[in-house]
C-alpha cells in the first residue's frame, strides 16, 4: 500500500481470508484516509464504489464461451498480476 494526500492504495491483502477486510484496513490506515482505492476486487464489495479503470497500453486479452463475462462480473484483475 501507499498514500497519496487522503488515499490509500491498497494494492493487494496476502492471508487466509480468517480477518475481516475492515479490521485490516483499519488497522493499516492513516487518520487522515477518506478514501481506499482497491487494485483488487475485495470480498465483500459492501459499500464499494465501482468505476472504470482506463490506462494506456494495458489491453487484456481473453477467451471465453461466454462472451459478457466481464460486464456482468465486476472484476479487477489485481495489479500485482501485472507484467
Amino acid at each position: 500500500m501507499d498514500f497519496e494526500e487522503n488515499i490509500m492504495n491498497c494494492y493487494d491483502i496476502f492471508g487466509t481470508g480468517d480477518i475481516p477486510i475492515e479490521l485490516i484496513l483499519s488497522v493499516v490506515m492513516e487518520k487522515e484516509t477518506k478514501k481506499i482505492v482497491f487494485g483488487f476486487t475485495p470480498e465483500p464489495m459492501d459499500g464499494c464504489e465501482i468505476s472504470l479503470l482506463n490506462q494506456e497500453d494495458t489491453t487484456l486479452f481473453y477467451r471465453s464461451n461466454n462472451e459478457s463475462i466481464c460486464t456482468e462480473n465486476k472484476l479487477m484483475f489485481p495489479i500485482l498480476s501485472r507484467a
